[in-house]
């Protein structure tokens, strides 16, 4: 069976929003968006470790931003064939195996209550009210939290694993359990001996004995209750639970250190349990991991998330802030959380095809970097890297804080900015762009014709993915054929008028052009003499300096003269970040 939708309403800062879920589901968003609040949510209805005073709602469980006496969580199973399921509930299953469960909380001036529901079809009118210990020990989950005490839980999977080995081998290899009967029993025998010739050291037997006339001292239970040191528990189901887990390096065995090492051995641990399949006779259990990156480096943040969707034999909720992780994962199984003010919703409602086919598309381009993108308010888009560069730099001398607003700038490596837009838009991430405003030569044409290829470029854009504008699409009616057949590569001063107003309305969908492109637009600013003396040049020479190795002259111009960047205050450069800015802002304040 698999969880694969939820139904939340009135719950926190979730308004009224519908998730669906896979068999192993990544959720991702900015902070303070929802993660842990929709998995607390899947908590109330099948955290077993709650308790009846964990389940009575809080004031603070309610709908945030408004007066709300109600909220409600719904969890549709699909493929409920699980005979220890059905033996519990199977009257609240439908023919078609699908299975409802709903949480409802409310509140009076008296007090807050809640109610767990059943039904097979879902409908509010249909429901049926059931205690949750009619089902909470065959369907369950177990949740790790990302503050998670490593050492206390590879101390409580270990004696785990080895109770469900030890089970697994008595139902199924009868002869191995007879060997392993024999065996325990000779260990008996020679941990008794053990402790014997412990005891008989003369050290030892020194300390017991000072030890032993002290107590004497404090009370006269003592006289005939001796105290020494035992150093194995001579019950052999006692001790094999106390075994320890160590490195073995060259023969000799070291204790086990390392948070990042810990976490690793932790998921080891609860896959090989989950492996032996006697235990998933009894129940169904999902597992919900809040971070399970933590103290890992990247690489092992990639290779954690394809151990855990192909290894994890259990349905799997994972909550991460990795892009490591979020790139390896397959992108059908994406929950990205975004702020549509004043709700949380899912973009395009959680796992499935429309965001896997956008990543899809994207292809080879898809890496770290964009990975990161998954994670942003707003994302500015610039063509290379020369504009990443200055961007960033831009932002730090104008106290922009690109990491506090969640702001992200990514080249696209050229002008292929639609699959990134695709990407962006299918993830419900906000999007500003800035490109050259490029005159090419029309190929074949004679006499020589030219085209604004960048104005074409941002008005394909606009046509594809934005809202339609009335004046705008009355603009680009009536001017942008005149730009496709132009006699020079420099525009009329009329060229300029009609280009400028559209640009204006261009600008307020976040759609920036260029005056020229950016060294030009630099030459011909404030920064002017700056990158002059940079190159102790003309401003032809630095031109072409600048455009045969852009990178390479952001970097240097930009290590020499960053405290110079205030210049630009008033300069068309900075209103792309600004919009950022509002964007980011907008989400929050």
């Amino acid at each position: 069976m698999i969880l694969s939708e939820v139904q939340i309403k009135g719950f926190r800062n979730f308004k009224d929003t519908t998730i669906n879920f896979s068999e192993k589901s990544l959720i991702i968003g900015e902070n303070d968006i929802g993660k842990s609040n929709l998995i607390y949510a899947l908590r109330l209805l099948l955290d077993k470790g709650f308790s009846e005073n964990d389940l009575i709602p809080n004031d603070n469980d309610f709908y945030i931003h408004e007066n709300t006496q109600e909220f409600q969580i719904k969890l549709k199973f699909e493929n409920v064939t699980d005979d220890c399921i059905r033996g519990k509930i199977g009257t609240y299953i439908s023919n078609t195996d699908l299975l409802y469960l709903v949480y409802r909380g409310s509140k009076d001036i008296n007090e807050n209550r809640y109610e767990i529901f059943a039904s097979h079809s879902g409908v509010n009118t249909e429901l049926t009210s059931i205690p949750r210990s009619l089902y909470i020990k065959v369907l369950h989950l177990r949740y790790i939290q990302s503050s998670r005490d490593l050492f206390g839980y590879i101390q409580k999977e270990k004696k785990e694993i080895l109770q469900a080995t030890k089970n697994f081998i008595e139902v199924n290899h009868q002869p191995k359990k007879t060997d392993d009967d024999t065996t325990l029993t000779n260990i008996e025998t020679l941990l008794n001996s053990a402790n014997d010739n412990v005891k008989n050291l003369h050290f030892v037997k020194r300390a017991t004995d000072t030890i032993n006339v002290e107590l004497e001292k404090l009370s006269i239970h003592h006289t005939n209750n001796k105290i020494a040191f035992d150093v194995f528990d001579v019950d052999t189901s006692k001790f094999t639970e106390n075994l320890r887990l160590v490195s073995e390096i060259q023969e000799s065995s070291l204790s086990l250190g390392g948070e990042g090492r810990s976490n690793q051995i932790y998921f080891a641990l609860w896959a090989s349990r989950n492996d032996l399949s006697i235990e998933r006779d009894f129940e169904v259990c999902l597992y919900c991991i809040e971070e399970p990156e933590a103290h890992l480096h990247p690489h092992q943040q990639r290779k954690l998330a394809n151990y855990l969707y192909e290894h994890a034999r259990n349905q799997i909720i994972i909550s991460s802030h990795s892009p490591q992780i979020a790139c390896e994962f397959p992108p059908n199984s994406i929950i990205r959380l975004y702020n549509n003010v004043p709700d949380t919703k899912a973009a395009n409602n959680g796992c499935g095809q429309p965001i896997s086919d956008a990543i899809l598309n994207f292809g080879f381009r898809l890496n770290i970097l964009p990975a990161e993108a998954f994670f942003s308010s707003v994302v500015f888009l610039v063509e290379g890297v020369s504009e990443e560069l200055l961007y960033k730099a831009l932002a730090k001398a104008n106290n922009i804080d690109l990491d506090k607003l969640n702001i992200s700038i990514l080249q696209v490596d050229g002008v292929g900015f639609e699959y990134h837009i695709e990407l962006l838009n299918s993830l419900k991430v906000d999007w500003v762009i800035r490109t050259d405003n490029d005159i090419f030569k029309v190929p074949y044409s004679n006499p020589d014709r030219f085209r604004a290829a960048g104005l074409q470029r941002v008005i394909n854009i606009y046509n594809t993915y934005v809202q339609n504008n009335t004046t705008l699409d009355t603009l680009i009616f009536i001017h942008e054929p005149e730009f496709r057949s132009i006699v020079s590569n420099t525009l009329t001063a009329d060229l300029e008028a009609k280009l400028l107003s559209i640009k204006i309305q261009l600008e307020t969908h976040n759609i920036y052009l260029a005056n020229n492109d950016l060294e030009n637009d630099l030459l011909n600013s404030a920064l002017s003499a700056e990158i002059q003396n940079h190159y102790s040049s003309f401003i032809e020479n630095s031109k072409i300096k600048m455009t045969k190795g852009k990178g390479t002259f952001m970097f240097s111009f930009l290590q020499n003269n960053s405290d110079k960047l205030n210049l630009l205050i008033n300069s068309d450069l900075l209103n792309p970040l600004q919009k950022c800015k509002e964007i980011a802002e907008a989400k929050w304040l």
